[in-house]
């Protein structure tokens, strides 16, 4: 039996031993936590698996509250596992793989002009995305701002190929993970515009001379152009006190649905914040109040899994 394990054994309070472990991950920031909770979670999957918390680091990340799997952790499975693999290409023009398992080799390979044709590479509601890219209108598409330097999106074309690739020749080394670099570019869609400065427009042919799109006004009022250029700031920042966006209102009705919080609670955390309505709420309010919600789902989710693993524990004992 390995040191891990006996450890492990030792513990007299599981509940206590999590709560303080949860709150050492958080603080060493080794996995990306925002939050307690989420450190809590952590410590327990420490627990359950019986893994020091370095090991845990070296093969997960918290991306947007939910735990991924590091391309090169997928790689080393995959090898572990008896699978080879060669580098056929990694640059900021494409990235290609071989994959060799049960004497079967398969090349997977992304190129930057195929990533292009593709929403998650680009800022805002991927249905819209989608949209525009079906009709042609990309004037007005703006790259994330982590594809935009050779280095970084030849990492990023990578993770996305290593996940694909493994996916597909060993289903159960990724079990469901996804690489922090695909949950980031799934969860940061819309609000990157307001987060993030200097997107770029993508076309590098420009497209006919057409007139200008005219913003309605409740884009107007969010400060979001049509042309792709930049919305007015407050110094280097997108002004908080601005209105909220429409995908800060989802988010608020679905983390609300989430914890069963009644429309009328809701309505009352709104009018606290001098609003009437979630569209009322500027930027700032939204994701303070996000936040609370959050951190009260994260609550929920905790309290059952610990009650699930006490009873667990008292079922076992011999």
């Amino acid at each position: 039996m390995s040191n891990d394990m006996i450890v492990y054994d030792q513990i007299e309070d599981p509940g206590e031993f999590i709560k303080q472990l949860g709150i050492s991950i958080l603080h060493s920031e080794m996995f990306g936590c925002t939050n307690a909770s989420q450190g809590a979670v952590l410590a327990l999957e420490c627990m359950a698996r019986k893994t020091p918390p370095m090991q845990l680091a070296e093969r997960y990340h918290i991306i947007h509250g939910r735990l991924s799997m590091r391309a090169d952790a997928m790689l080393a499975d995959f090898r572990e596992r008896g699978g080879t693999h060669k580098i056929v290409e990694r640059t900021a023009d494409a990235a290609e793989v071989e994959l060799t398992s049960s004497g079967e080799s398969q090349r997977f390979r992304l190129t930057w002009i195929d990533a292009q044709q593709e929403p998650f590479v680009y800022v805002g509601k991927e249905s819209a995305i989608v949209d525009k890219l079906a009709s042609g209108r990309t004037n007005d598409l703006m790259v994330k701002p982590k594809y935009r330097t050779p280095r970084s999106r030849s990492q990023m074309l990578w993770a996305r190929v290593v996940s694909d690739g493994v996916r597909a020749m060993c289903p159960e080394v990724v079990a469901g993970y996804y690489t922090p670099e695909e949950m980031g570019d799934d969860a940061d869609g819309a609000e990157t515009l307001a987060a993030s400065p200097g997107c770029v427009n993508v076309v590098d042919v420009p497209p006919p001379p057409q007139p200008p799109p005219q913003p309605s006004s409740q884009q107007q009022r969010r400060g979001v152009s049509l042309s792709g250029q930049e919305p007015p700031r407050e110094g280097n920042a997108v002004s908080m006190s601005a209105p909220c966006t429409p995908e800060h209102q989802e988010r608020l009705k679905k983390l609300a649905q989430e914890i069963g919080m009644p429309p009328a609670q809701l309505k009352e955390a709104i009018q606290r914040r001098g609003a009437q309505r979630l569209a009322d709420l500027t930027i700032e309010q939204a994701e303070r109040l996000e936040g609370k919600l959050s951190a009260r789902a994260q609550e929920l989710f905790f309290d059952g899994r610990i009650q699930s693993f006490g009873s667990c524990g008292e079922t076992t004992g011999d």
